[in-house]
């Protein structure tokens, strides 16, 4: 506004390059145009009266300014240029920024929450398809034997995860070569069972032989029929 102010005569086209040149957007503005050899005496004043009456009735001296007054909710913001033929005084009720202020903190915090709780869930979901292959592994481990039909059963080597297919293989492996050495020592048992049954029998006929047909006394009876007990 001061750049197109040169002269007095100009002072009747400070009106149309305020209106032109006002972007302080929704903010009330008053405005007060003094001359700058003697800023007390007020050529123009625009804007709401209040803030007129206000930049009329009190003397700011340039070098005070800017300066913040707290009128009633309202926080005014005084400020002033000069252009050694006009000074310029400017006061702006900065509550429309400090809405825009609160909104914009408003909007920034709502952003923020659900940025985190976006992030969250994202994080659970990811954490769960990353974990499935393992809970596939747990619980085909922990039914990798059918108690009811005694049914073997092997870890899948088919989930989404290459490194868990291959873990799976080997325990595959391992339980395989366990599932063997268990079946070799069942055999085993049963031949040694056997080979052992033979002979007990033979000792067993002896003994009831010689209980029946020797006689025996009834010291030898007893110690007879106590072998016969153990076999």
């Amino acid at each position: 506004i001061l750049s197109n102010l040169h002269s007095v005569s100009d002072v009747r086209d400070f009106p149309k390059l305020s209106s032109i040149h006002n972007t302080t957007g929704e903010a009330t503005i008053g405005l007060k145009l003094a001359r700058f050899d003697n800023p007390t005496k007020t050529l123009l004043t625009l804007g709401p009266p209040r803030l007129t009456t206000l930049l009329d009735s009190h003397i700011f001296f340039l070098k005070e300014l800017p300066l913040t007054i707290h009128s009633g909710n309202n926080t005014l913001r005084i400020l002033a240029r000069s252009n050694k033929v006009f000074t310029l005084f400017a006061a702006i009720n900065t509550i429309a920024f400090q809405e825009v202020f609160d909104d914009m903190l408003r909007t920034y915090l709502i952003l923020l929450i659900t940025g985190i709780l976006f992030s969250f869930l994202i994080g659970m979901f990811t954490a769960g398809l990353a974990l499935k292959p393992v809970k596939i592994l747990v619980s085909s481990a922990r039914a990798i034997k059918d108690e009811s039909t005694g049914t073997l059963h092997e870890l899948p080597t088919n989930t989404t995860t290459l490194e868990i297919n291959e873990l799976a293989s080997v325990m595959n492996e391992i339980l395989n070569a366990r599932d063997r050495n268990i079946d070799t020592l069942r055999d085993f048992t049963a031949d040694a069972a056997h080979e052992l049954r033979t002979p007990l029998t033979i000792l067993k006929g002896e003994v009831e032989v010689d209980l029946r047909t020797k006689d025996l006394s009834l010291d030898e009876k007893e110690a007879v029929k106590s072998n016969l007990e153990e076999v």
